[in-house]
C-alpha cells in the first residue's frame, strides 16, 4: 500500500512526502543495480547466441532451378532491364510536358524461353532463392562475374 501523507508548507499549502513516491533507480542499492546489469548482460549474450544461425546445408528442391541455371536467368533479366533504362527516353523535368511514349516492360516470357525454363520455375525458384538469403548471395557473386566477364570483353 502506498503511503500519501500530507504535510503542510510554509505557504499555507499541502505537499505529499517522500514516502508516496517509488524510489528512484538511482537510489536502489547497489546490489540491485549489480543484479539487474548481470541480468541485461546474460540476456544479450543470449539473445546473440541464439540469433546466430549456424551455417546449415540447404538442399534446393527438384522443382527450383539450380544456382548456375538461375544465375544466367537473372543475368538476363538484368541486361533487358538495363537494354530498356537505357533506350528509353529521360523522364520529363519538373514543369515540362512529359513524353508520350509508354515505358517498355521486360519480356520475361522471352527470357523463360531462351533459358527454357517456365514461369512457373521461375517463380517458385525465385521465391525458395528470397527465402535463403546466403544462396541468393551465392548467385548474385556469379551473376556480377558474369557481368563483369561481358563488360571485359567489349
Amino acid at each position: 500500500m502506498i503511503k500519501c501523507l500530507q504535510s503542510r508548507t510554509d505557504r499555507g499549502g499541502f505537499s505529499l512526502k517522500r514516502e508516496f513516491f517509488p524510489p528512484d533507480i538511482h537510489e536502489t542499492p547497489k546490489r540491485n543495480r549489480a543484479g539487474i546489469v548481470a541480468m541485461l548482460i546474460t540476456l544479450s549474450i543470449s539473445v546473440l547466441f541464439f540469433s546466430c544461425e549456424q551455417d546449415k546445408k540447404v538442399t534446393i528442391p527438384v522443382n527450383v532451378l539450380p544456382q548456375a541455371k538461375m544465375a544466367q536467368v537473372i543475368k538476363d533479366v538484368h541486361l533487358a532491364e538495363a537494354e530498356i533504362n537505357l533506350n528509353s527516353p529521360p523522364p520529363a523535368l519538373p514543369g515540362e510536358q512529359g513524353d508520350t511514349v509508354p515505358k517498355r516492360r521486360i519480356d520475361f516470357e522471352k527470357i523463360f524461353e531462351s533459358n527454357k525454363i517456365t514461369r512457373s520455375q521461375y517463380d517458385t525458384s525465385i521465391y525458395f532463392y528470397i527465402a535463403h538469403p546466403q544462396l541468393l548471395d551465392t548467385i548474385y557473386v556469379q551473376v556480377l562475374n558474369e557481368l563483369s566477364k561481358m563488360q571485359s570483353e567489349k
